[in-house]
């Protein structure tokens, strides 16, 4: 069974990569953040090369390793990492469903989904910014009830 063509595209996986670079989530990025520049300068030629390996089903995920990151709380969050190659190939994969299934999603956003939102296929973020500032002009600001009025 071949896999389909969009998900094997060049402009899937470089989108995949942006998505990676871009990517808020910085306590992980920030332990691969010295190999980044590494694999950015031959970033076509990585991915090109990782498209083929997947195409001749020769590609073989490195096993992930978890740490441990105290939180504030003192439980230890467990952190899976993944090497750079599985991640692309995993981002590349969440594109792929995103946008197959946009359409039937959206149908939800502001209605009952109001964080993430898939930002579409030409978005440099996978999700939509969502923490917006309240416009002051939108704001309805209520008088405050003095203590004589309460009784």
């Amino acid at each position: 069974m071949s896999l389909p063509h969009d998900f094997l595209s060049l402009r899937n996986f470089e989108r995949a990569w942006e998505r990676l670079l871009n990517g808020s989530n910085l306590q992980y990025k920030r332990l691969f953040a010295h190999l980044f520049p590494s694999y950015n300068i031959s970033a076509d030629a990585n991915l090109n090369e990782l498209i083929e390996r997947i195409r001749k089903k020769s590609l073989f995920t490195v096993h992930p390793t978890t740490i441990y990151y105290p939180k504030s709380s003192r439980i230890l969050r467990p952190i899976t990492l993944l090497s750079i190659s599985d991640q692309v190939v995993y981002q590349a994969i969440a594109n792929y469903i995103a946008t197959k299934f946009v359409r039937s999603l959206a149908r939800n956003y502001g209605v009952r989904t109001f964080g993430a939102q898939f930002a579409g296929s030409r978005s440099a973020f996978f999700y939509r910014p969502w923490k917006r500032p309240i416009a002051v002009s939108t704001m309805q600001f209520v008088d405050p009830i003095s203590a004589e009025t309460m009784l």
